[in-house]
């Protein structure tokens, strides 16, 4: 996924810097993001976080194609939360995806960002909850059957990946920084609610 986002990168003037970060310690208590988060300089650091995107989970495989919900942000990330929703949803209708907005809680590691202010987004194919009936006529798969039935087991290796939907959700991904990163003013753009309103 990283070459992927690479070459998006390289196609469009970058106007921003990316930080690419693997967090530890997610499923004990988002421990890795956290730290990086609370040990940011309040005021010459984190400001310059203008989002996060967040990509846990996106290659399970029994797979739904899921998108932050980005309008269960708090208030003050909201606007900005749902630009980059609207970013994955760009890529997923061009492509002719299907796909459905999942919760946005701070489950994963994008929550201690969310938490100080900073606006998110990101991909999800599932975990441990079950596929619906209906998930199933849209996606395949089996329905009443984990999203990911290796979630936290030791059958969770490179084997279980869907290789398929982990290119789409790559894809996606690549999209969307490509985007943010080709604007002159990203903060502005983040913050024009005329974009998706």
């Amino acid at each position: 996924m990283v070459c992927e986002t690479n070459e998006s990168i390289v196609q469009v003037c970058v106007c921003c810097q990316v930080l690419f970060a693997w967090w530890g310690a997610e499923e004990l208590g988002l421990f890795g993001s956290t730290h990086f988060v609370l040990n940011l300089d309040e005021g010459e650091e984190l400001p310059y976080f203008a989002c996060d995107l967040n990509f846990d989970m996106i290659g399970s495989p029994n797979y739904a194609r899921m998108i932050y919900n980005g309008s269960q942000a708090e208030e003050s990330i909201r606007d900005a939360s749902v630009i980059i929703q609207g970013l994955f949803e760009e890529r997923f209708k061009s492509q002719g995806l299907e796909y459905e907005l999942t919760d946005f809680t701070g489950r994963s590691d994008y929550g201690p960002f969310i938490a100080n202010g900073i606006p998110a987004g990101g991909l999800f194919t599932g975990a441990e909850v079950r596929k619906t009936e209906e998930q199933q006529k849209v996606y395949g798969g089996l329905a009443n059957a984990a999203l990911d039935p290796c979630y936290h087991q030791a059958c969770d290796t490179y084997d279980n990946v869907n290789e398929v939907i982990f290119e789409q959700m790559a894809q996606a991904a690549a999209y969307t920084l490509g985007v943010l990163m080709g604007q002159e003013d990203l903060e502005r753009y983040l913050n024009s609610t005329s974009l998706y309103f």
